[in-house]
């Protein structure tokens, strides 16, 4: 991995995702759904444009870095700690798309990224006393189990094309979901 991109991103990253999550733990929780609903239909969309194909090809110019980047990782930052859902993808697709690098290697930066941006905002809502630590305990399991399987996959040669596919099944499980908790009111 490059070390100095590594800080580079992480930094106004993680910046973002304090501000992002002093947000969200001011907004009433109907109005965070919303967003949230907002933001799914968002990366759906997105899926299905020409970023499926970038996604699929490896870069051909170097990696960059610039204040662009700084302006973009600080805005997914932002969203990372506002409402998580699909800020890793977020990432993934900025550090591929504006940053250009090769899928695997910002894949693993995206992890390492996540890192600072979950620990900030976990400080933020566990502040405030709205972390249920038995639940995020069982979630952070299975995020590690998935931590584990996704990067063998991401090291595999097919890596390209199960990304995309299972980057659209999570995205629709996703909508799914929420369609099931506005429908059914349920809490």
């Amino acid at each position: 991995m490059l070390w100095p991109l590594a800080w580079r991103v992480c930094v106004p990253v993680t910046a973002g995702a304090a501000v992002g999550a002093l947000a969200a733990d001011s907004l009433p929780g109907r109005d965070l759904g919303l967003v949230i609903t907002l933001a799914v239909l968002v990366a759906l969309v997105l899926l299905f444009t020409k970023l499926k194909h970038a996604i699929e090809s490896s870069p051909a110019s170097e990696t960059r870095f610039g204040i662009r980047e700084v302006a973009i990782f600080c805005g997914i930052g932002i969203w990372l700690g506002f409402i998580v859902l699909d800020g890793a993808t977020y990432l993934l697709l900025a550090l591929v798309l504006a940053v250009h690098m090769p899928l695997v290697e910002a894949n693993a930066l995206k992890t390492l990224a996540l890192i600072p941006t979950t620990a900030v905002a976990l400080a933020v809502f566990a502040a405030d006393g709205v972390v249920d630590w038995g639940m995020g305990a069982v979630m952070g399991a299975g995020g590690f189990a998935g931590g584990v399987l996704g990067a063998r996959l991401a090291a595999s040669s097919f890596a390209r094309t199960w990304v995309f596919r299972l980057l659209v099944i999570v995205i629709i499980g996703e909508l799914v979901q929420l369609a099931i908790h506005y429908v059914f009111n349920t809490a």
